[in-house]
């Protein structure tokens, strides 16, 4: 074999080496986060409902949307951020009950990190 082709096999494995692990780890991603849409659609449906979080989707273009359980509570929270920051602010925190799937409190961060986060509890 010549050094050319050596070095072309070389390419092609290295390629596969690192593009089928790549495939892999994207299907498993698409997977979890399918599965964790279905298990949580009603939650964060129900957030949408809330002014807060209508007023915070209004002014970010694309929130992002994250969703946490917490078994002792029997809560889920559902965390609107935007997408484009890396910190909470600005946010929109709601945790909802896990059974009734009603919203217990909404807790909103603003721009401002040294502001106070404002709270409103709902009555259940």
């Amino acid at each position: 074999m010549s050094p050319e082709e050596l070095f072309f096999y070389g390419l092609i494995a290295i390629i596969l080496g690192l593009g089928i692990p790549l495939v892999v780890l994207s299907a498993l991603r698409l997977w979890m986060s399918r599965k964790a849409l279905k298990l949580y659609a009603k939650h964060i449906k129900i957030t949408m409902d809330l002014p807060e979080v209508k007023k915070f989707i209004a002014t970010v273009r694309k929130p992002y949307i994250e969703v946490d359980e917490d078994k002792s509570n029997s809560q889920v929270l559902v965390i609107w951020r935007d997408s484009k920051r890396r910190d909470i602010y600005p946010s929109v925190w709601v945790y909802v009950d896990k059974n009734t799937i009603k919203p217990l409190k909404v807790v909103v961060y603003s721009d401002d990190p040294n502001k106070k986060p404002s709270t409103r509890t709902l009555s259940t």
